[in-house]
């Protein structure tokens, strides 16, 4: 037998008595018990010292015995290989070697560079699986998805004897989270810059290549669109660029009417789906008015006789602004 007697008080004339026996087991307790059948014996003695003992077919309870501790045995994701931006998902399981129930909501913490951002992992019962759900947030960043230690998984979790669950990950890089496939986080919007050749103020007709460096990898072509001065012409609207290389793509303008500031809008994505920021050095000038060009004259009062006419006229001339070859 094990335990202690357990005292009841029962009220006189009572004819049911509920007890509630228990007792804590050793090693080598453990050790003896195995699962089976039990014959159980209930004796009650009154204040008087009167006893009956309990006997018959109904005494036969059937025992389990678990001292085996829950252990984690595997770090999953159902989520396919790729990148994701903030309010992405992505699904990961941790599998237990025997079936746990979980109080609450658990938690995963994962690597998400400054700030590390949890899973959280719905209640189960009964269940070899925790089914958890990591949304990404503005700021989360990793090359590769990983949980931030071995200790990142939390909660009150146990088997159906009570033994609590040993929350214990495999080692870092060593799940199938990090090695089943590659999941990146990216939440950050890649930067674009301009630049122009020409790179002077253009007129109708020139050819301006205009190409747009990213700080990343673009998913798919970007887009341009160009606004002309006012009473122009030769706007363009959402055309795709041509690649040079993934993070650097051109486009080929031919200049129109108008004089002023012409702007440049640059539209596209990473692979990750976050939109690229306002370009830097987004305008360039069209300039379509000749220059003026105004000339004087100076005759010398005094003219050698031997002189040409040539030589007895002096002139000077001025725009009405810098020129250069070709205006």
């Amino acid at each position: 037998s094990f335990g202690t007697p357990v005292t009841a008080s029962v009220a006189s004339g009572a004819t049911t008595v509920s007890l509630t026996p228990s007792f804590t087991t050793t090693t080598a307790v453990q050790a003896a018990m195995v699962s089976g059948s039990r014959v159980l014996t209930v004796k009650l003695t009154d204040s008087a010292g009167n006893t009956v003992t309990s006997s018959g077919s109904g005494n036969t309870v059937t025992v389990t015995d678990d001292y085996a501790v829950p252990t984690v045995s595997a770090v999953t994701t159902s989520t396919a290989a790729g990148s994701y931006k903030a309010a992405g998902t992505v699904a990961i399981t941790v599998t237990f070697s025997e079936a746990v129930t979980s109080t609450g909501t658990s938690s995963l913490l994962l690597e998400t560079g400054s700030t590390d951002t949890a899973a959280t992992c719905a209640a189960v019962t009964a269940s070899t699986t925790l089914s958890c759900t990591y949304t990404v947030v503005s700021g989360d960043t990793t090359s590769h998805l990983d949980y931030q230690s071995t200790s990142a998984l939390t909660g009150t979790i146990a088997d159906a004897a009570g033994n609590s669950a040993t929350l214990t990950l495999p080692a870092l890089l060593g799940s199938a989270l990090y090695t089943g496939q590659t999941i990146i986080i990216d939440t950050t919007a890649p930067t674009v810059a301009l630049t122009y050749s020409p790179n002077r103020a253009v007129k109708s007709g020139d050819s301006v290549t205009v190409t747009a460096t990213f700080s990343e990898a673009m998913a798919s072509s970007p887009t341009i669109a160009i606004a002309v001065p006012s009473g122009g012409t030769n706007a363009v609207t959402a055309t795709a660029m041509t690649s040079t290389s993934s993070s650097v793509w051109t486009y080929a303008y031919t200049v129109g009417t108008g004089n002023g500031t012409a702007t440049v809008t640059i539209a596209g994505t990473d692979v990750a789906l976050n939109a690229n920021a306002s370009a830097t050095n987004a305008t360039f000038t069209v300039d379509n008015t000749a220059p003026a060009l105004a000339l004087t004259y100076a005759i010398a009062s005094s003219v050698p006789a031997t002189a040409t006419a040539a030589a007895a006229l002096t002139y000077a001339s001025s725009a009405s602004r810098p020129v250069t070859t070709g205006d």
